[in-house]
């Protein structure tokens, strides 16, 4: 419940300065966080390969994720 609470106190205060849009990046892997953000609304509009990398140098993808806020 905390990630979803700070979302929302940030699209808010987007809201009120009258933003029109909001990217982030995710670890491709870290799917309670792209389920949050699908749940918020966000769409994934493009990809990183091999961004983040992970103890014994494993490496995984970022996505590139969005939301319209008008």
């Amino acid at each position: 419940g905390l990630g979803w609470k700070l979302m929302d106190a940030v699209l808010r205060e987007l809201h009120s300065q009258r933003a029109e849009a909001l990217f982030l990046e995710v670890d491709e892997i870290n799917a309670p966080a792209i389920g949050l953000y699908g749940r918020l609304g966000f769409n994934k509009v493009g990809w990183r390969p091999a961004y983040y990398e992970h103890d014994g140098g494993r490496k995984s993808g970022a996505l590139v994720m969005r939301r319209d806020l008008r």
